[in-house]
């Protein structure tokens, strides 16, 4: 049950993220980075309605700079406290909460 999301959503390990982010544009789905730095817009402040790849760097190093660079904007989650970062697996999960919300949000006003 745990993995039953991965049936209805696409998720992708690419070998070349930077070819890949290429891709994705070319057909019209924007790239949306994690990143915690100082160019990233905080997460509520991000329109996540539209096509959309998120984007998730490793956990030691983050994303490159050419695929932060690539991406068509980076978005990063607030953090409270000393706490800097979280796993790449629980921001992903954020950002993808945050992009069903805000789809949510769209359905119900039309």
């Amino acid at each position: 049950a745990s993995s039953g999301a991965v049936e209805h959503i696409p998720v992708a390990l690419v070998g070349n993220v930077n070819r890949t982010i290429d891709r994705l544009k070319k057909s019209n789905i924007w790239t949306v980075g994690l990143d915690l730095g100082q160019d990233a817009i905080p997460l509520s402040g991000a329109d996540l309605s539209g096509p959309l790849a998120v984007v998730v760097g490793n956990e030691g190093k983050g994303l490159s700079r050419l695929a932060r660079e690539k991406c068509d904007f980076c978005v990063t989650i607030p953090m409270a406290g000393s706490v800097d970062s979280l796993n790449a697996a629980i921001a992903g999960s954020i950002v993808l909460f945050q992009a069903f919300q805000a789809r949510s949000q769209g359905e119900t006003a039309a």
